[in-house]
């Protein structure tokens, strides 16, 4: 899918247009994982997760057939770790075609990072998700929590209103510790059901703006600001 690129593109651009960012981002630790865990007919299926083992690219595709050929699995996730930005495309997806399934599907990202100083940040993002049938549960969340609590924390959840904000949506982040959770999540009971598909898909750009990028998007928000202003008026 075409929007899933987007974030990696528009950070990548703000990255080529200079390396002052370098080093902004300090990472402490990292949890990634893709996984499609399930009990079908009451027997575990579906093995444990694939997990990052360092700070690299983390490029992972996770399937599983469910025995009888009652369904498939998938969770898939390409994220990057990068002195500017960070980086997240992640999916999940259980297609069920027969009764006795309890399967799950999950793309899961938490990472641990420092700044030094107070610094100025931009999110770029886009996500779906759906389901057929019954038991939609999907789940696509983005939360950072840092010094002073929850910066935010949004989620595209079956029983909770829609909460992600428009994109791009930008900020400042003081000095310290935060920690940046993202994740693609269904789950799919069918023992009243049984054909139906769930997905969750997500991507999500977190950049820190150099001094050039920075400039830019003032100038953008000016502009904006101006649009508005001559529309309210």
């Amino acid at each position: 899918m075409n929007w899933i690129k987007t974030g990696f593109l528009m950070a990548g651009a703000c990255m080529a247009i200079t390396s002052d960012a370098a080093g902004a981002i300090m990472y402490i630790s990292q949890q990634r994982s893709v996984a499609t865990p399930a009990f079908v007919a009451g027997q575990p299926e579906g093995g444990g997760p694939i997990q990052a083992q360092d700070f690299g690219e983390f490029d992972q595709t996770k399937t599983h057939n469910y025995s009888q050929n009652r369904g498939t699995a998938t969770a898939t996730q390409l994220s990057r770790l990068l002195p500017g930005s960070i980086l997240m495309n992640g999916s999940a997806r259980v297609d069920a075609r027969d009764i006795g399934i309890e399967g799950e599907a999950w793309s899961r990202f938490d990472v641990t990072f420092r700044l030094a100083e107070p610094t100025a940040f931009l999110i770029d993002h886009s996500h779906a998700s759906s389901s057929s049938g019954n038991g939609p549960i999907r789940t696509a969340l983005a939360r950072l929590t840092g010094p002073s609590g929850t910066i935010f924390s949004w989620a595209d959840d079956f029983n909770v209103p829609n909460s992600w904000p428009a994109s791009p949506f930008g900020g400042l982040l003081q000095s310290g510790q935060y920690t940046l959770q993202v994740e693609s999540r269904v789950f799919r009971a069918t023992q009243i059901s049984s054909i139906g598909t769930n997905l969750a898909s997500l991507a999500f750009a977190f950049t820190i703006p150099t001094p050039t990028t920075a400039a830019f998007l003032g100038l953008a928000g000016i502009a904006t600001t101006a649009r508005r202003t001559r529309r309210s008026g």
